[in-house]
């Protein structure tokens, strides 16, 4: 007679759904969202015939939906200075999604360099390292912006190396540790054993293994550096007007939240459905590469 109880019978009887699914469409769901915004920024001057720094008084403050006196269709209404909202957040792209990819491809570069250097060899560099790692860390981001900013002024360059300096620790600090436990590998030392150079040990065996990991890290790096640039166009600190970004599209409608909520709003909704779209895609990318969240684990 069996003993099975009827639980177990249940669990045995329930398909297996991999885990990895739902965070596989979240993803893709994700990417298409970002390409669709890439594509957009890049196509702005196709998808709108509007000059988003050209102002027409006649036509501030309209609803979304509205005609101007012109009779030309505002999707997404006008600001305070009759300039069409949509085309704004356009073109708002193409600076806002810029400094985002380029920051944090030049924080990647130059945190995997040092970090990895750091853990590869150990020693006075590593400690070197992380003693650089554990200072920056200890100032805090929007005093030193501010400074910078102050002195320097603000431009796209500016902001650039201002975020890539912030942003660079913790491409160091995952590469740092990452190259300390892989230097101890097997196919490590049969290479090192076998005559071959760090060089040749660091782009061949210890990057290449990094790499899914640190990917992960980039697309994470590249939301925070949007809104980081968003919070700091807010503030006054970021790209001067009249250029179009994200941050100072919210900025310029903060006065006119109670009577014209569209012109705050609307970028304030895109910055966050596209950060949010980079984050499921770096979630998707981290379910797909850490071995202890793969099916089964």
């Amino acid at each position: 007679m069996s003993t099975t109880k009827p639980a177990e019978i249940r669990r045995r009887r329930e398909p297996k759904v991999p885990r990895s699914n739902a965070g596989s469409i979240a993803g893709i769901i994700g990417a298409a969202v970002l390409a669709i915004a890439i594509i957009a920024a890049v196509a702005a001057p196709l998808i709108s015939g509007f000059d988003p720094n050209a102002q027409k008084l006649a036509s501030r403050l309209l609803a979304p939906f509205s005609y101007g006196r012109d009779g030309l269709l505002h999707l997404l209404g006008t600001d305070q200075y009759g300039r069409d909202i949509f085309t704004r957040i356009l073109y708002g792209g193409r600076v806002s999604l810029s400094i985002g990819l380029v920051t944090a491809s030049l924080a990647a570069v130059i945190g995997i360099g040092i970090g990895t250097l750091g853990g590869y060899r150990e020693g006075k560099l590593g400690a070197a390292v992380r003693g650089v790692l554990d200072i920056q860390t200890a100032f805090p981001f929007l005093v030193i912006a501010i400074a910078v900013v102050g002195v320097i002024g603000a431009n796209v360059l500016t902001i650039i190396v201002v975020l890539t300096l912030w942003t660079w620790l913790p491409f160091a600090r995952l590469s740092f540790s990452l190259a300390q436990a892989l230097k101890r590998a097997d196919y490590v030392k049969a290479a090192r054993s076998a005559g071959a150079s760090d060089g040749w040990i660091l782009f061949r065996h210890l990057l290449p293994n990094m790499a899914p990991a640190l990917l992960v890290v980039w697309t994470f790096v590249v939301a925070q550096v949007i809104i980081a640039e968003s919070g700091l166009s807010f503030l006054g600190l970021g790209i001067q007007p009249p250029t179009a970004t994200w941050g100072s599209s919210v900025s310029d409608g903060r006065d006119y939240i109670s009577t014209a909520w569209w012109v705050a709003i609307m970028p304030g909704i895109v910055i966050s459905i596209v950060t949010l779209a980079i984050n499921l895609l770096g979630d998707a990318l981290r379910d797909r590469f850490d071995p202890q969240l793969q099916v089964g684990a």
